[in-house]
Formats: structure tokens, C-alpha cells, sequence
């Protein structure tokens, strides 16, 4: 560095003072004074390190987000972060889970790091990593997260009755199941997060009838009712039970209601931990009149002396008691097509319409069963309370845990 300008401080001892520095480099300077006040030649030397003009770039690291896209809402999704950096510096990390909870910070010891996350509610989540090395070089790595809600559909006795060609409740599942939560935006990756029980066993075989895991219920075992040994609630825990560790929905017409319903007030604890939630249609929570059990038919040549009868005849039997119950352990929505009151089985008189438009009692009941157009079309025909009842299940479905949804037009 060559001294541009200086000026001598007279004290005692000789200062440097300069004001400007002209390139790079080193250079020496002779200091001298006045006539009568010299000095012998003293050198000043002034040196700056000069940096490379030229150095190896700093590269950004490299990442890699893998996610287990067989997680589901209320349980531990874990995702693998791998991450290296060319230039061997340490690395950290942030990670942004979409879901509008806090970022978090990780720190890589190695290439890979392990992150357990649980997402709330079920959806697609786009997962943002940023990976930063040492010298503040970063990149920005994402994925979507698919988070899906297992849909477990129990259409009651009956539901055959227009076999092979009417549908039923649950028999074209697969026609109205999937569309339905598309267009609320549910995510329901895969036709196994569609699941299918049935309180008779009598489903359509064959042609449009839906794919699934359809439980086999003979006339027989309907009779012995369903919290007998062989009954329904045990062969519908086992389902739900396989589609751990996913909570499962549960949607049951009639009997199929009530039996998911006395699943959960049996079990409480388990209930919780495997049921998301809860909607039945038309299912007899507070029994039914022996008088009005024929008309029901409840099964098959089930005798006024059977299990099945006795139970739902008896207001306080043991079945009725425990699937009433049910509303306090899980998020519950107890509907009927025509006034959504609970007690609806209990006002089922004569049940042929002279209007098929504004079906009530036992006929609307049996149309719910056995016909999927007036319930899930919005065509002229259409129950009138059809989309309710579609508002309902995409309630129940896209459920937060712990969080009570209230869909449009159903009181609380």
C-alpha cells in the first residue's frame, strides 16, 4: 500500500497520519524533518492482505424429502430428509408442513434426518424443506404430503331389494363415494380408503356392484342380534381394526347405523382411538314399536321372540342403551331423509306416498335403501333433504379430531 498523503505529528514519538491509499501492494517512505531538526532515514512500512480475486464458489446443497404417503390424519406421518452439501460444510435445516403449524428446525449430524409429524385432518399438504450449509448457501426442496381418511359404509337389512339393478344404499359406492369427496377436496388416495360392511350381507353380486371387503351376514345371525356372539358390531371392529392405524368414518343406513353405534358405546377407549366419526340415516337409536316390526322386517324370518326384536322393541334394552351412548364418545350425526329427527322410527305408520316427490315415513326409508338417484343426484326427484345429508358425510369425513363440524341445515 503506497502512502498517499501523510502529515508528521511532532510529539514524543513520530505518528502517521494518511488519508488515502493508492493500490495494492507494499512500498517504504523515508521520514525527515526541518534543517536543525533531521532524523536519520526511518522506514515506514504499511502491508494489506490482498484476497483472492478468484475463489472456489461456495455450491448449495443438495436435498431430498421422502414422505410415507400411507400416513393419516391423527397419526404420526414420518418423512426422511436427506440432504449433502458439495462443499462438505455443516448443515441445517427448516420445515414448513403446510399445515399451518409452527416451522421446524433440524440440524443434520449426518446426510439423513427423521422427522416425526402428525397432521390433523385429512388432505394434501405441500411439505417445503430449506436446507442451508455453513456459509449461508441454501436451497429449497418440497413434496405433497397426501393424507387420507379411511370411509367405512354399513347399509342396513334391506338394502338389496332391488337387486342386481337398484343400487342401494352403499351398493354403488363407488359411483357416488368418490366424487362426493373430490369435490370437497377430501383426500381419499386409493379405492382401500373405501370400505364397505353390511348389516344382512346381502349385497348386489357382480356387474355395478361395488368393490370391497363386504362382511357375509346370514338371516340367522341378523336374528341373534347384533351384540350376540358372531354378531355384527365384533365383524365391524375387525374392519375397523384393519384399517389401523387410520380412523376410520363410519356411515351406516338403518341397522347398519345402529350397529356402528353400539360398536362405539361398547368400547369406549377404542372407540376414540380408531373412530373419526359417526352418521347414521335412518338407524332406530331409541328402538321401535313391536307393533310397527313387521313392516321393518329386521331379518329375514326373525320371529317376534328373537334377539333382534327384542332388542329394538325394549326402549331400555342393553343394545339401545349402549349405542345411545355413542354421541358422547365421537363426533355423531343421527339424520333422517325426511326430518332428521331421531325418533323418526318411532312415527313410522302407512308408508305408501300418493307424491313420490315428498316420500316419507317407511317408504323414504326403503327408498334410501334401495335407490342411490334420489339421494345423491340433484335432479328433479331429488330427497328433499339429499344435500344435507351429502353436507353430512363431507362434515363427518373431512373431521377434524376433537373438532365438532356442524354441516348447513342440521341443527345441533
Amino acid at each position: 500500500m503506497r502512502i498517499a498523503s501523510w502529515r508528521l505529528v511532532l510529539a514524543a514519538s513520530l505518528s502517521l497520519v494518511f488519508a488515502a491509499c493508492d493500490g495494492t501492494g507494499e512500498a517504504s517512505d523515508s521520514l525527515t524533518g526541518d534543517p536543525g531538526r533531521a532524523w536519520p532515514p526511518y522506514p515506514a512500512e504499511v502491508r494489506q492482505p490482498v484476497p483472492d480475486s478468484h475463489p472456489d464458489p461456495n455450491l448449495p446443497p443438495v436435498g431430498v424429502i421422502e414422505t410415507d404417503l400411507a400416513a393419516h390424519a391423527g397419526f404420526p406421518a414420518t418423512l426422511t430428509f436427506s440432504a449433502t452439501d458439495p462443499d462438505s460444510i455443516g448443515l441445517t435445516g427448516s420445515i414448513n408442513f403446510g399445515d399451518g403449524s409452527p416451522q421446524f428446525a433440524v440440524y443434520f449430524e449426518g446426510t439423513t434426518v427423521t422427522v416425526t409429524h402428525t397432521f390433523a385432518a385429512p388432505g394434501n399438504y405441500d411439505v417445503v424443506m430449506r436446507v442451508t450449509d455453513g456459509r449461508d448457501e441454501s436451497r429449497t426442496v418440497a413434496t405433497q404430503a397426501v393424507i387420507p381418511r379411511k370411509v367405512l359404509v354399513v347399509q342396513g337389512y334391506g338394502s338389496e331389494s332391488q337387486c342386481p339393478s337398484g343400487a342401494g344404499f352403499a351398493n354403488r359406492l363407488d359411483h357416488w363415494l368418490p366424487g362426493l369427496l373430490d369435490s370437497a377436496a377430501i383426500a381419499t388416495s386409493t379405492s382401500s380408503d373405501l370400505l364397505y360392511g353390511s348389516y344382512s350381507g346381502r349385497w348386489c353380486d357382480g356387474g355395478d356392484g361395488a368393490d370391497g371387503d363386504f362382511a357375509e351376514y346370514s338371516s340367522g345371525e341378523t336374528c341373534q342380534g347384533i351384540d350376540d356372539e358372531g354378531g355384527l358390531a365384533e365383524r365391524l371392529r375387525a374392519q375397523v381394526d384393519a384399517a389401523a392405524p387410520a380412523k376410520v368414518v363410519i356411515i351406516g343406513h338403518s341397522m347398519g347405523g345402529l350397529a356402528a353405534a353400539y360398536l362405539v358405546g361398547s368400547d369406549p377407549d377404542w372407540a376414540r382411538q380408531h373412530i373419526a366419526s359417526v352418521v347414521t340415516f335412518d338407524s332406530p337409536l331409541q328402538g321401535v314399536p313391536q307393533v310397527n316390526l313387521t313392516a321393518l322386517r329386521i331379518g329375514g324370518g326373525c320371529s317376534f321372540n328373537s334377539k333382534s326384536t327384542q332388542d329394538l322393541s325394549d326402549g331400555n334394552s342393553n343394545l339401545l342403551s349402549v349405542a345411545r351412548t355413542a354421541a358422547a364418545i365421537v363426533p355423531f350425526y343421527n339424520l333422517d331423509a325426511t326430518d332428521r329427527e331421531s325418533v323418526f322410527f318411532l312415527d313410522i305408520r302407512q308408508a305408501v306416498p300418493t307424491d313420490r316427490t315428498h316420500l316419507d315415513g317407511e317408504a323414504i326409508h326403503w327408498q334410501l335403501g334401495a335407490s342411490h338417484n334420489g339421494l345423491w343426484n340433484t335432479t328433479p326427484g331429488d330427497l328433499k333433504d339429499g344435500p344435507i345429508i351429502r353436507a353430512a358425510i363431507v362434515c363427518a369425513v373431512e373431521l377434524v379430531p376433537g373438532v365438532r363440524c356442524q354441516p348447513p341445515g342440521i341443527e345441533s
